[in-house]
């Protein structure tokens, strides 16, 4: 027999008398033990050494606890002979808007150098990422759209929040992807859902006018909006391939613009001019822009440029057409030309992980906003002159991705930006 000792160190008795075994087994028998033996003694060596590995690591680790405490005693001292901070006062309750947070002091354009400055900030505005904001064209009301299927109206005038709409008669509404206000009839709004459908309502009485979908309406996820400056006509955007011409007033479809095989994600009309009323171009997720004209459903012209899915697109009543897309550049383009007038990259402007998402020009066509995956909000100015737009502002303060931003006016004249997050949040930018 013979005595070997466990990983533990207890004692093992193994027989190792071999009987009733043929002679020609033996040898064999005997050389299989023996390399059992072996193997065992190498994996014994093997835990010891590990037995020494965590001891001596459980010293470091001893060692960094104590050099951790002492650490946090010098620490401590220190604070203690600094001289004590006062800190920042928020602005009175009086200035907040239910549910939203403090309303910051707006620094002047001499204090800080900023073109913009914070105005106020609705934290946990929903209960799930804002996706969209629109505000409307007096600039007295601003929408939120967010992926909890609620649209929250705000009254700026009166500042609070106005009404809430959401799902009525007890029919699911999903959630929103995007909102927008009706130009010709300034008690409409609509948004589009994650359910297929495009909701209209009169925010100002808070009923719903109508629930575009079904058979003749989309067959996937409805992405974006728009609506016609001089016509009672509104455009939207599928991941079914397809941008639906309505009749808002109606609740009818009146064309339908097929895209190959990807899905659309923005839509926009190109303005209220004689020549281009009757266009409206719409932004893939296979690298594309286009421009339908409605009346036949062709294709006026394909844009070229882009290296990723495009997310943004605006018009600008100055003759030029800028889209936003996830490889971080924005292309603006000349549509009387539809040559790329100007390119710009925001991963230099802001960091290299950054996507391009919504992108809005100001009232006046100046100013271009672009909402950032990084959180924050990049401003452009510079295009109504013949000189390439500058970067004139990085909009930082949201913790998660910026997806969309919404100009307006304050009473006083000066612009007005408004950015919704994901982080649950708007924040309002105003210019000084």
């Amino acid at each position: 027999g013979g005595t070997l000792r466990s990983l533990s160190g207890t004692e093992l008795t193994m027989p190792f008398k071999i009987e009733n075994i043929p002679d020609s087994l033996k040898e064999d028998t005997q050389e299989h033990l023996s390399r059992s033996m072996n193997f065992f003694n190498k994996v014994n060596k093997e835990f010891q050494k590990l037995q020494e590995q965590l001891q001596r690591v459980t010293e470091q680790r001893d060692a960094l606890r104590a050099e951790n405490e002492s650490l946090k005693m010098s620490l401590r001292t220190q604070a203690d002979q600094q001289q004590v901070v006062k800190p920042v006062m928020l602005s009175p309750a009086s200035n907040m808007l239910p549910g939203s947070g403090p309303v910051a002091k707006p620094s002047t354009a001499s204090e800080g150098g900023d073109r913009f400055v914070i105005d106020r900030h609705h934290s946990n505005l929903h209960k799930a990422p804002v996706h969209s904001v629109a505000m409307s064209e007096d600039s007295t009301r601003v929408v939120t759209a967010s992926w909890d299927a609620t649209v929250h109206v705000f009254d700026l005038t009166r500042q609070v929040l106005d009404k809430t709409l959401r799902k009525q008669n007890s029919e699911p509404m999903g959630g929103l992807y995007s909102v927008a206000f009706a130009k010709t009839a300034p008690d409409i709004l609509g948004c589009t859902s994650v359910d297929r459908h495009v909701y209209l309502w009169n925010y100002q009485t808070g009923t719903q006018q109508f629930k575009l979908g079904g058979e003749k309406g989309h067959q996937d996820e409805v992405n974006g909006i728009d609506f016609h400056e001089g016509q009672q006509v509104m455009a939207t955007a599928s991941d079914d391939s397809t941008a639906i011409i309505w009749d808002f007033a109606e609740g009818i479809p009146l064309r339908t613009l097929v895209h190959p095989g990807k899905p659309v994600y923005g839509v926009t009309f190109l303005g209220k001019d004689p020549e281009r009323q009757y266009f409206v171009s719409t932004c893939c997720f296979d690298q594309k822009t286009r421009v339908f004209d409605m009346r036949d459903k062709k294709v006026v012209v394909t844009l070229s440029g882009h290296t990723d899915d495009i997310i943004g697109i605006d018009y600008s009543s100055h003759g030029i057409l800028a889209t936003g897309s996830d490889d971080g550049t924005i292309l603006v383009y000349d549509i009387k030309t539809w040559k790329v007038l100007h390119k710009l990259d925001c991963k230099v402007d802001m960091s290299q992980d950054t996507e391009v998402k919504r992108v809005g020009f100001s009232r006046d066509g100046d100013m271009l906003a672009a909402a950032c995956s990084t959180g924050s909000v990049v401003v452009y100015s510079g295009f109504t002159s013949a000189d390439k737009p500058r970067m004139l502002q990085k909009l930082s303060g949201h913790t998660d991705c910026v997806f969309d931003v919404a100009w307006g006016v304050t009473p006083s004249g000066s612009r007005l930006l408004v950015s919704a997050s994901h982080d649950k949040s708007v924040r309002y930018w105003k210019e000084t």
